[in-house]
This record gives C-alpha cells, structure tokens and sequence, in this order.
C-alpha cells in the first residue's frame, strides 16, 4: 500500500506544471515580442493547459527593466539585454525547490532570453547537470564584433558558452544541441546540429530521438522553443517568418518526443509576435500544439 500511495503521488507532481514571464525585446531591433506572454495568457494558455489535465501554478513574471535602444556595436541596446538576463537569472534561482517537481515552463520574449534563463538553471543545478536543446530556425550562437551592431537575439549561445567582458557563460558546448536550424553554428564550434535539411531527409522522429539518444542519461534538459523555427505558412506571427521551416505536425512530433522525455525539465517559448496576430489565431494554434505536446508528460 506504501508503495502505491508514493507512485500516485508521484504521478500527480508530473502533472505539475509552473508558469512564468520573461515579457523582454531587449535582444531584437524591434520591440513586440514583450508582449507575447500576455498574448498567450489573453487567449487562454493556462485554461487550455489545465483543460489538457495539468495542475499551473501561476508564478508571475520577471521583472524586466527599460532602458535605451540603440544600433551602437557591438550589441544593440546594451547593456539592456544584460539588466534582462541577470533578472531573470535571479528570479529562476530563488524559485522554491518544489518547482523542481513539475514543468517550469516560461513565456518569453525575445530569443536571448535564453542566456538568463539558463543561467538560472544552471544555479539551481549546475552546468554539468543541464543539456539546452533548442528547437530554433537559427543557431543563436553568433560572436560579437567590434565593427558590426548586431542583436543579442543572434548571440545567446555564445554568451552561455563564453566568459567574456559581455556575461560570465558556464555551459561547455557540448551541453547544447540546436534542432532545426537552417544552417549549422560557425562561432562555437562543439555544439551539436541536426539542421534544418537533415531533419527532413532522415525523418523527423528519427533525428529527434538521435539527438536525445546523444545526451547524456544524467543531464536535465532544459527545452528553448523559438517558434520561428516553423515555417512562415505554419506561423506567420514569428518575429522573424522564413519561408523554410517546420510544419505545425512536424513541430508537435519533436516537442513530443522533448516533453516525453523523464530528463525534461524547463521549456521556454520565444519570438512570438502578437503585432502579426490580430485575431488570436497563430497564438491559440502555439497553445493546441503545446497542450497535445504535453499530453502523456513523464519529468
């Protein structure tokens, strides 16, 4: 009897999901994508997940601070994407031990909320223990250059994996696999690719369960979806829509397999623009997609 009351419990903390804010634009050249967890929450995410059977917890949102715009090199809008990140480093630090439990999953902003977002995790757990898995139309792992003004949106995986006078990164490359990229990252060499073409060459189901095959068994993963990594057709409502992409079916085959996975542990949602979402529409078909995602969920 013992026994079955600790699984029955057990059960029920999986179905645990704790949600939370990074509301940033500070990585990109346009602001809007701060506005994208409100968008989801007005058109009903956390309904929607508790409808799908998942207890949310509501832990609020990172509180982000303003600052001045610029296109000065190397890194627009600095050190705004700085001040960000290390609020957001903080605020996932401190959260209570008992969201090690469930799913923490965060509406973000902009892409390189993932340096903060990371960052955070890895004072909870340690950069050895963390696997970052970016589902990501782009390999974000672009160096800064003196002579090139260029967004922190383009460079949060090379922030995470060097020390440098911009933030004090602590992942080793090898911690960190890109999943559907147009083309593989040339800054940080280490990081493991299965671009966009190979996806689709070898099959979607295939190459996702080889990726996670990879990792180590050890490892928590630490799931960024940027959902500019569908296709423009498919979402239209990314920040930044290319032709090339992922369809909504194949996106739902690889977040299931990612949320399916007992190692999971964080996912983070980003580059969602509400200005390019009117109705609702795009936003409600990222919430459907999730909630079928989730379903069957074992952290």
């Amino acid at each position: 009897m013992r026994r079955a009351v600790s699984y029955n419990m057990s059960l029920m903390a999986r179905k645990k999901i704790f949600l939370f804010d990074i509301p940033a634009s500070a990585g990109c050249l346009e602001t809007g994508t701060e506005l994208s967890p409100r968008h989801f929450r007005d058109n009903g995410i956390i309904p929607a997940l508790r409808g799908a059977g998942f207890d949310v917890a509501d832990l609020g949102a990172v509180a982000v601070p303003s600052g001045r715009r610029h296109n000065e090199t190397p890194v627009r809008n600095w050190p705004m994407p700085r001040a960000a990140w290390r609020r957001a480093e903080a605020f996932i630090k401190k959260l209570p031990r008992g969201c090690g439990r469930g799913l923490l999953l965060c509406l973000g902003g902009d892409c390189s909320m993932i340096t903060g977002a990371v960052s955070g995790m890895i004072g909870r757990l340690g950069a050895d223990k963390i696997h970052v898995i970016c589902l990501d139309g782009d390999a974000d792992a672009l160096a800064p250059d003196p002579e090139t003004c260029v967004g922190a949106a383009a460079m949060g995986l090379w922030m995470l994996t060097h020390k440098s006078a911009f933030w004090r990164g602590k992942l080793p490359p090898g911690n960190i696999t890109v999943i559907g990229a147009k083309k593989k990252p040339s800054a940080v060499s280490g990081i493991a690719c299965v671009p966009l073409g190979e996806l689709k060459s070898r099959g979607i189901a295939r190459a996702a369960r080889a990726a996670l095959a990879a990792v180590a068994p050890c490892r928590k993963l630490f799931v960024h979806f940027d959902v500019d990594v569908l296709a423009r057709d498919a979402m239209p409502a990314a920040y930044a829509p290319r032709r090339a992409g992922l369809s909504l079916c194949e996106t739902e085959q690889i977040l299931k397999l990612l949320l399916s996975d007992k190692r999971t542990v964080f996912l983070e949602i980003s580059e969602f623009m509400p200005a390019r979402d009117k109705s609702g529409a795009h936003a409600r078909a990222i919430i459907a997609l999730l909630c079928r995602a989730l379903r069957g969920i074992k952290l």
